[in-house]
C-alpha cells in the first residue's frame, strides 16, 4: 500500500471516529441535566466522558495536521464539555490563602476506605488514622467502613481516639458500613439505607466550638461494578451498568431531597460512584451546593485507582456558607479510592 493509499485510510478511520467521538460529547455534555431513566445513552456518554475528551483532543490535533475543516468536530466537543473538564482538572496551583481571617475553619475528609483492607496482606487502619492526623482532620466521612477477622471493630475504633465523638453504622448482611467521626460533639446523626443495594447516606449535625451547628451528610451511592461486567457479554453488561445507573438516579434525589430540607450549614462527603458529567452529580450537587474542587483543588481530580487513576468519583461539596481554601485528592495505596480532603472556611 503507497503513502497516498494509506492515508486515504487512515482519513477514513478518522471520519468514523470523529462522528463517534462528536455523538458521544454531546452526550456527555447534556448528561447532567437529563434523567437516565429517559435516555440511557445519555447517562453512559457520561460515563465514559475521559475517552470521549481524549479521543476529541486527539482527533483534533490529527485534522489540525490534515489542514481539515472536520477540526470543527473535535474543537466543538471540546467547547460544549467545558464546564465538566473543569470539573475533572483545574489549572492553579494549590493556595490556602484565607480572605477572613480568623473564622472558623473545618478540615474534612472523605474517604472509601474498603474496610481497612485493600491489601489483603495487610491492615491499613494505622496507615489511614496517622494520615489523617498528620493533616489535622476534623471530622472525617468513611465509606465501607468496617473491620474484618484481623482487627476487631474496638481496636480500629482506638486508632482514632483523636475524634472522640462518632456516628457508626457498621457492615451488616444487607447494607454497607459507613461513619463520620469528628473532634467536636455530634448531637444528632442518623442514617438513611437504600433497599436493594445496602448502600446509604448517614448524616449527624455537628456542634462547633462557636456553637454553630452543622450537618455533615456522607453518601454512598450504587457502584457501577465495571469489574464484576469482564466476562458478560454486552448485552448482560449494559443491562447491568444502566441498573446501576438507575439506582443512582433515585439515590441522588434522595440525597437531594435530604440537603434541601436542611437550613444549617452543610457538608457532602461521599462516594458517588459517579462523575462530574452525571445526573448524579448535578443532582446533589444542584444550586445550593459548591464543589470544593472547582473552588480550590488543582490539577487533576481523579480519586478512583483504575483507568489511570482519571475518574473522579468522590467528593466535597459545601453550602454558600463556607468557601474552600484547600481541596486535594494525595495518592494513597490503602484502598481503591484516594481520600479527599478539604479545608473549609465559613464566611463573614
Amino acid at each position: 500500500m503507497n503513502n497516498s493509499k494509506l492515508l486515504a485510510v487512515m482519513d477514513y478511520l478518522a471520519v468514523a471516529i470523529t462522528i463517534l467521538t462528536f455523538v458521544f460529547s454531546v452526550g456527555s455534555a447534556i448528561s447532567g441535566t437529563v434523567n437516565p431513566n429517559h435516555y440511557t445513552f445519555v447517562a453512559i456518554s457520561g460515563l465514559v466522558f475521559p475517552a470521549t475528551i481524549l479521543f476529541s483532543f486527539v482527533i483534533f490535533l490529527y485534522w489540525a495536521l490534515r489542514r481539515s475543516y472536520l477540526i470543527l468536530f473535535p474543537l466543538v466537543s471540546l467547547l460544549i464539555n467545558f464546564g465538566p473538564i473543569f470539573s475533572n482538572f483545574q489549572f492553579r496551583q494549590e493556595n490556602i490563602i484565607s480572605p477572613f481571617p480568623g473564622n472558623q475553619k473545618l478540615a474534612v475528609a472523605s474517604y472509601n476506605i474498603h474496610k481497612f483492607k485493600y491489601d489483603e496482606q495487610s491492615v491499613s487502619t494505622y496507615e489511614i488514622s496517622e494520615y489523617l492526623k498528620s493533616e489535622n482532620i476534623q471530622i472525617a466521612c468513611f465509606q465501607e467502613f468496617g473491620t474484618n477477622t484481623v482487627m476487631p471493630m474496638r481496636e480500629a475504633l482506638a486508632f482514632f481516639d483523636y475524634l472522640p465523638y462518632k456516628a457508626i453504622k457498621e457492615y451488616s448482611d444487607d447494607e454497607m458500613g459507613m461513619a463520620i467521626m469528628s473532634k467536636y460533639p455530634i448531637i444528632k446523626f442518623d442514617k438513611i439505607t437504600f433497599e436493594d443495594t445496602g448502600n446509604g447516606i448517614l448524616w449527624a449535625d455537628i456542634r462547633l466550638p462557636d456553637r454553630k451547628v452543622v450537618r455533615v451528610v456522607n453518601c454512598h451511592l450504587q457502584t457501577t461494578n465495571y469489574n464484576q461486567t469482564k466476562t458478560m457479554n454486552l448485552n448482560v453488561k449494559l443491562a447491568f451498568i444502566k441498573a446501576n445507573i438507575l439506582y443512582r438516579t433515585f439515590q441522588a434525589e434522595t440525597v437531594k431531597l435530604l440537603t434541601d430540607t436542611t437550613t444549617t450549614p452543610i457538608i457532602v462527603c461521599g462516594d458517588f460512584n459517579d462523575q462530574p458529567t452525571s445526573y448524579t452529580y448535578s443532582t446533589i450537587k444542584g444550586d445550593k451546593l459548591v464543589d470544593g474542587f472547582r473552588e480550590a483543588g488543582s490539577w487533576l481530580g481523579g480519586t478512583y485507582k483504575y483507568f489511570w487513576g482519571i475518574p473522579r468519583v468522590d467528593y466535597i461539596f459545601h453550602s454558600k456558607h463556607f468557601k474552600s481554601l484547600q481541596y486535594k485528592s494525595d495518592k494513597k495505596e490503602w484502598s481503591d479510592h484516594n481520600p479527599v480532603i478539604s479545608v473549609l472556611e465559613f464566611k463573614n
